[in-house]
């Protein structure tokens, strides 16, 4: 349970908008899929969505590790803001990397 999260029910296949690969020994079992969907407008990048198939982060005991499978599995988005403005406006927590 450490390494693997949960099992969730998903649709799709190889030729469908929500790729994913299944047994072919007729249970159809979805064994992997899209990791990531992102939607961009390309008339207002700041409209963009995405989601990830887990969340922000794969650091194992992070609450923020498995953040966003939930809205995976239920097909909902995340804003994907791109203008420094969207993001500074919008941001919750900042990281800072470098020496004091």
């Amino acid at each position: 349970k450490i390494f693997n999260s949960d099992a969730y029910k998903s649709d799709g296949g190889n030729v469908t908008i929500n790729v994913a690969g299944y047994n072919w020994d007729g249970s159809f079992r979805v064994n992997f899929g899209a990791s990531q969907r992102v939607i961009i407008d390309l008339n207002d990048f700041d409209s963009s969505l995405c989601i990830n198939s887990t969340g922000v982060t794969q650091q194992i005991f992070s609450k923020y590790r498995e953040d966003q499978t939930k809205m995976w599995v239920e097909g909902k988005y995340k804003s994907f803001l791109f203008s420094e403005d969207a993001i500074k406006k919008n941001k919750k927590y900042q990281y800072s990397i470098g020496s004091k």
